[in-house]
């Protein structure tokens, strides 16, 4: 699970949101079920689900992908997330902007960037896990 945290002026920290991300098969073609990413987020009481992301069928090509729908079993998605750039080496030669798109009429609502490792030990984890 990744938890989201914003500051809070009279506490340390609130939750605002809950991420969970099942373990899957693996990073392959995403034909299958098994194969294809997905994730579930929470507000942040972990209670009430805010929304279900998933990877479509053969993930996007060459290009990663992921359909945003309001519940699981939902066939129709209200937003896209795709990378602006082919993929290259998952992320850890260079930073990758994913642009977040309405479904129904391509218009840009947000960007998400993947940051680079900046040094040996976050590249050693970025490997090794799926914690970046």
């Amino acid at each position: 699970q990744l938890h989201v945290y914003a500051p809070d002026a009279f506490s340390n920290t609130s939750e605002v949101m809950v991420f969970d991300r099942p373990c899957k098969c693996g990073q392959c073609c995403s034909c299958c079920n098994i194969c294809r990413q997905e994730m579930i987020a929470y507000d942040g009481n972990s209670e009430n689900q805010i929304g279900y992301i998933k990877q479509p069928f053969l993930g996007g090509g060459l290009t990663p992908a992921l359909q945003v729908m309001e519940r699981q079993g939902d066939d129709e998605p209200y937003a896209t997330i795709q990378s602006d750039a082919i993929c290259c080496i998952a992320g850890l030669c260079c930073d990758h902007t994913f642009v977040v798109k309405d479904a129904r009429t391509g218009d840009r609502i947000g960007t998400i960037v993947k940051l680079k490792p900046d040094s040996v030990g976050q590249f050693s984890q970025e490997i090794v896990s799926d914690s970046a």
